[in-house]
């Protein structure tokens, strides 16, 4: 985010609207305050993205779930322009609250990175499922403690998504059916580990993490998941492969 504030410091229009499209809920502020008198505004992409790898040619992007990019409706007509066929842009007027909701689930990139599974395979499994619905049960703590009310963005409520996870496979499977995920999809965390690049497990788990120290409250299963990111990180081996047992055995 630095980074790409110091090239738009360099080379953008001083009336451009700079959107920030990053997972995590903090990119925007961060821009703010690196682009003094921008206007910048938060947006979420509610959608999975899955590239072809370092080499491959022709270079893809596959969408590989359905959804929309959100963005604030600070700017009149904005998301109309950017509304496209095969690329919806809703304006909200509640982008912190949907960054928080995103967030929530955004714990399972971690997962799915840990696991090298398709996100499909990965979420098809209710070992894994429990995993991902423990550390929301941890967020949502976290929030609650913090006043932070993550908003709506799925067909359900953010306090009923642990319970859904945790319902057998066959039921979980029925209910799935409304969002369709293709064969292809993993997570952005899958794609840093086996590129070798440093993921952004401090702006997901981490910022879950922070916010429940700041409640003083525990967080057990996502400090679990965040250390085994890092040390995946630190062996530049790639997804590391590992069970959903060897992921939930908190020391």
């Amino acid at each position: 985010t630095g980074e790409m504030a110091k090239l738009i410091a360099a080379h953008g229009r001083p009336d451009a609207v700079v959107v920030s499209l990053q997972n995590g809920v903090d990119n925007a502020d961060r821009l703010r305050d690196a682009l003094p008198g921008q206007r910048v505004l938060t947006g979420m992409v509610m959608f999975n993205v899955v590239q072809s790898a370092d080499g491959e040619l022709p270079f893809r992007i596959h969408r590989a779930s359905q959804g929309e990019v959100m963005i604030d409706d600070g700017v009149d007509g904005l998301a109309e322009l950017l509304d496209v066929d095969g690329l919806a842009v809703e304006a909200r007027a509640d982008m912190k609250a949907v960054q928080w909701s995103k967030l929530l689930m955004n714990l399972n990139n971690a997962l799915v990175a840990l696991s090298d599974l398709p996100l499909a395979s990965q979420l098809a499994d209710r070992i894994w499922r429990v995993i991902l619905a423990a550390q929301i049960d941890e967020a949502l703590a976290a929030m609650r403690a913090a006043g932070i009310a993550p908003a709506r963005i799925t067909g359900l409520p953010p306090a009923l998504l642990p319970k859904v996870l945790r319902l057998p496979d066959w039921l979980f499977g029925l209910a799935r059916r409304m969002l369709a995920i293709g064969p292809q999809a993993r997570s952005s965390m899958w794609d840093d580990l086996k590129r070798g690049r440093p993921t952004e497990i401090d702006e997901l788990q981490g910022a879950v993490i922070r916010l429940a120290r700041q409640a003083g409250i525990p967080a057990p299963m996502n400090e679990r998941v965040a250390a085994l990111v890092r040390q995946a990180e630190a062996e530049k081996r790639g997804p590391p492969g590992l069970g959903p047992d060897a992921v939930s055995a908190i020391p």
